[in-house]
């Protein structure tokens, strides 16, 4: 005699095969499992990043009044974003510290360019400095 009644049925209540590949350790049907997982990370991401975009000072106004402004390209490298329906393709740049501030939009090279280096002045000053030397040396 099974434990549960829906271990008597061959399917789930989707169609799909209750077979043992198929079946999750808690007996679950695994396609229907993952095809919620997709269905309901994609929501919550949603959410999360605009409530996480909101606390960082950027809203959507905010968003496209910048990239008109930037004439859609990044503040620092000016390279051309490209188009993508959700907007995710330039990088919201804010100044960290207590009360965060929106700076503009940038691409995601050069944000990694600011993030890696701390957003320190002195370390893109040496920076800057350092391919100087390098770029003279070696076009001598």
């Amino acid at each position: 005699m099974p434990r549960y009644r829906f271990e008597t049925k061959t399917h789930c209540l989707r169609g799909h095969p209750r077979t043992p590949e198929n079946l999750s350790k808690n007996r679950y049907c695994k396609i229907c499992h993952a095809q919620h997982q997709r269905e309901n990370s994609y929501k919550y991401k949603s959410k999360k990043n605009v409530a996480r975009r909101h606390k960082l000072g950027w809203n959507k106004d905010l968003y496209v009044q910048t990239k008109k402004k930037q004439k859609n390209r990044c503040a620092i490298c000016k390279r051309r974003f490209k188009y993508s329906e959700d907007n995710t393709n330039a990088c919201r740049d804010h100044k960290h510290g207590r009360y965060p501030k929106p700076r503009g939009l940038l691409c995601h090279c050069c944000n990694l360019l600011l993030g890696n280096a701390k957003e320190s002045i002195q370390t893109l000053k040496a920076a800057i400095k350092y391919l100087q030397k390098w770029d003279k040396e070696l076009s001598s």
